[in-house]
């Protein structure tokens, strides 16, 4: 199948293409559009069906055929995703200009019904969204055993052809970055670069004791949002002597400056270190008090554990309820990015202790994650679909807003929102002569109506 010069394309990405390419009629297609930096669109990558999603567009008007034919050609791709794989689709949509169709409307496997202007910017293209998982299914149904590469038919017209370079052999490493004020002073908190870097999940601290409040926590949390970095969480520091009280100062904080923590992938880290002005560590009695009551104010929502390290308790926590995120320096060497210092971690560092394996590895304190420097990395044991299940949830954190109108390639006008500059492309396709009277009416009609 042909695709658009400079269209990038990943992992799941090529799963979905490898469907297309399934499709009886696929050389009448090409790719328009794949990954794009566009914040709550899966064209970002999102989470669906408990793994990552990716979005593909597909168009048919670069081809010397009648416009009539074209647009047959996208309802016809549109219906047989529609007809054959409704329930595993993240997103479908397209809209047609004729009589005998309602259009292809799909959000997480079932009807959606999208704004008009979402419905009159897909006049032109078929937007495909499919998680990693729900690519695979569909795939296993086509007898499909892995994404092929993409074909482009001999002599076939449309726009140039751009081979998809084969995907480099990418893990289920799920990394993470904890951070606090003192990582302001340090670097731009970039945390879209951060996001980019691999990081799938992010920790911010909170509180400390009953009188400390982190200033940047709230900005942090936005940030990360914004950048769709899948989980997030807060910390708190937690001092010996009054585990309930702390509890309740750090939960109304938190919920203060993140009232939406209870709708996303949320983790509440208890930080139970021994600082200079602390006479003592807090202890085993005192952690698990923390965690039970904040997980009674937090109605049980998110994931509960505790940065109780085997270097400061070792087994003395034994039993213990909760997870244990632990941390292990050895190995992690000069300070680089976090991926090149996990190389040197050793096995032993995962070593259970007080009867229980740690989940989360802190393995460096001077990792440089995307453009940040002297940051704290870390590692989950386990896919990030682990990790969100962890937090009762099944979907990615992601920013709350509307559905994106995609732009494509024709029949947006830029520079123009939602509904006004959707019907005015429109108008510019039947301008153009790329739809007939009659169907410029059609599809007009079953935008508004």
């Amino acid at each position: 199948m042909k695709v658009y010069p400079d269209v990038t394309i990943g992992p799941v990405g090529r799963k979905i293409l490898a469907v297309a390419e399934k499709y009886p009629k696929a050389n009448e297609l090409y790719v328009t559009s794949g990954f794009r930096d566009e914040p709550g669109s899966h064209h970002s990558g999102l989470s669906w069906d408990g793994s990552p999603t990716a979005a593909l567009d597909f168009g048919a008007y670069d081809d010397p055929e009648p416009n009539s034919k074209d647009q047959a050609d996208m309802r016809d791709f549109a219906k047989w995703l529609f007809d054959k794989f409704q329930g595993d689709l993240a997103e479908l949509i397209h809209t047609t200009p004729f009589t005998d169709d309602n259009g292809f409307y799909i959000q997480n496997g079932v009807w959606h019904n999208f704004d008009q202007a979402t419905m009159a910017a897909h006049l032109n293209h078929v937007h495909v969204a499919m998680s990693e998982a729900s690519a695979d299914r569909i795939l296993a149904k086509l007898g499909v055993s892995g994404p092929p590469a993409p074909v482009v038919a001999a002599g076939a017209a449309g726009p140039p052809a751009q081979p998809v370079a084969p995907a480099a052999a990418v893990g289920t490493e799920v990394w993470g970055w904890d951070a606090s004020n003192h990582d302001w002073g340090r670097g731009p908190m970039d945390l879209q670069a951060a996001r980019a870097a691999g990081i799938s999940f992010f920790t911010h601290k909170a509180s400390e004791g009953v009188d400390f409040k982190d200033s940047h926590f709230k900005e942090a949390m936005d940030r990360a949002r914004t950048a769709r970095i899948p989980v997030l969480g807060a910390y708190h520091v937690l001092y010996p002597g009054d585990p309930e009280r702390e509890a309740k100062v750090f939960f109304d904080y938190v919920k203060a400056n993140a009232p939406w923590h209870d709708q996303v992938p949320f983790m509440w880290q208890c930080d139970a270190e021994k600082f200079e002005n602390m006479d003592r560590a807090p202890n085993r009695t005192e952690i698990i008090a923390f965690l039970d009551e904040l997980k009674r104010l937090a109605g049980g929502k998110g994931y509960f554990i505790a940065y109780a390290p085997r270097w400061l308790y070792d087994d003395s926590l034994k039993p213990f309820p909760y997870d244990l995120w632990a941390s292990d320096y050895t190995g992690s060497g000069a300070p680089r990015p976090f991926k090149e210092q996990y190389q040197g971690v050793p096995e032993k560092s995962w070593q259970a202790y007080s009867g229980r394996k740690p989940t989360i590895l802190q393995f460096a304190s001077d990792a440089v994650t995307g453009i940040q420097p002297t940051t704290d990395a870390n590692r989950f044991a386990g896919t990030l679909a682990d990790l969100i299940n962890l937090t009762g949830s099944r979907e990615a954190s992601q920013p709350a807003q509307p559905m994106p109108v995609v732009a494509p390639a024709m029949g947006v006008v830029p520079g123009e929102d939602g509904l006004a500059g959707a019907l005015r492309g429109l108008s510019e396709l039947r301008s153009s002569g790329a739809l007939t009277a009659e169907e410029f009416a059609m599809a007009k009609q079953k935008i508004l109506h």
